[in-house]
C-alpha cells in the first residue's frame, strides 16, 4: 500500500495522527515523519505495521469508524460485549483496540509457555490455573477495560468466572508483534503493575529474548534470550520456562 492511499485513508475515515500511532505501534514522530514527506523510504518493519493498521481500517464501514473516533475513551464492558463476535478488540480505559489475527510461530510460543505451566502445575499438583488467549480478563474489575492477555496464570481459582476472569491474574505474558508492540510494551505494562499482576512477560520474537517484569521485585526487568531457561518467579525459580524450540523455526 502506497503512502498516498494511507493518506486517503486516513482523511475519509478521520483517524489523528495520535491514533495512528497508538493502534499501529509506530512512534509518533516517525508517523509524523512518513505523512509530511520527510521520511521518503520507510523502515520495512514500520511500513508493514502501517499497512497492516490502514488495511483493517479500511475495512470498518462508515458507521462504526466515525462510532469509534468519536466515543473512543467512554467505551464500557457493555459496548465491549455488543460487539460481533468475530471482531477480536480489547478495551483500555475506555478505548477499543482492534487486534489482528497472530502469526504461526506468535500461536506457537504462547502454546509452549501455556503448556509448560500447565505441566508444571499439574505434575506439582498446585491450585493456580494457566490460561491461554482468548480469553478476557477484566483487569480493574471496572466497567472500563477488558484485555486479552496471550496467557495468563490465576491461582485465585475464584477470580475465573464464567465469562471472564474477575481481576489482576498472577502472571500474564504478551507475545509482540508489530501491532501490538506499542501497546504490549507500554500501555499495558502500566495497566499490569497497577492491577496488581505480580510478574508480566514481554515475549520478542524477532530479537528472540523476554523482558520479565517481576513487580514484586525492587530491581526488574530482567532480560533473557531464548536459549537460556526462563524461571518463573511466581513460582520461586522452580518452574524456568525453555523457549529453545521457538528459537530455531
Amino acid at each position: 500500500m502506497r503512502i498516498e492511499e494511507m493518506k486517503a485513508i486516513k482523511q475519509d475515515k478521520g483517524y489523528t495522527y495520535e491514533q495512528i500511532a497508538e493502534l499501529s505501534g509506530v512512534p509518533l514522530g516517525t508517523v509524523l515523519k512518513i505523512f509530511s514527506g520527510e521520511t521518503q523510504s520507510p523502515r520495512y518493519a514500520t511500513l508493514q505495521a502501517l499497512e497492516r493498521f490502514f488495511a483493517e481500517v479500511s475495512a470498518v464501514g462508515e458507521e462504526a469508524a466515525y462510532s469509534i473516533r468519536s466515543r473512543q475513551g467512554e467505551y464500557t464492558v457493555e459496548d465491549y460485549y455488543a460487539l460481533p463476535e468475530e471482531e477480536r478488540v480489547e478495551l483500555i480505559d475506555g478505548v477499543i483496540y482492534e487486534m489482528s489475527a497472530p502469526s504461526s510461530r506468535h500461536q506457537m510460543a504462547a502454546g509452549e509457555i501455556y503448556y509448560q505451566f500447565l505441566h508444571f502445575i499439574r505434575k506439582n499438583q498446585g491450585g493456580c490455573m494457566p490460561l491461554i488467549s482468548p480469553i478476557d480478563v477484566r483487569l480493574n474489575c471496572d466497567e472500563r477495560t477488558m484485555v486479552q492477555p496471550d496467557v495468563i496464570v490465576v491461582c485465585d481459582r475464584d477470580k475465573i468466572q464464567e465469562k471472564y476472569v474477575y481481576g489482576a491474574p498472577d502472571f500474564v505474558a504478551e507475545v509482540l508483534s508489530p501491532f501490538t508492540r506499542h501497546r504490549d510494551c507500554i500501555r499495558k505494562l502500566d495497566k499490569y503493575r497497577e492491577a496488581g499482576v505480580r510478574e508480566y512477560w514481554i515475549v520478542d520474537l524477532e530479537k528472540e529474548k523476554v523482558i520479565a517484569y517481576r513487580f514484586e521485585e525492587e530491581l526488574y526487568p530482567s532480560v533473557y534470550g531464548f536459549d537460556t531457561p526462563i524461571p518463573a518467579g511466581i513460582f520461586r525459580g522452580r518452574l524456568a520456562i525453555d523457549m529453545r524450540e521457538i528459537g530455531v523455526l
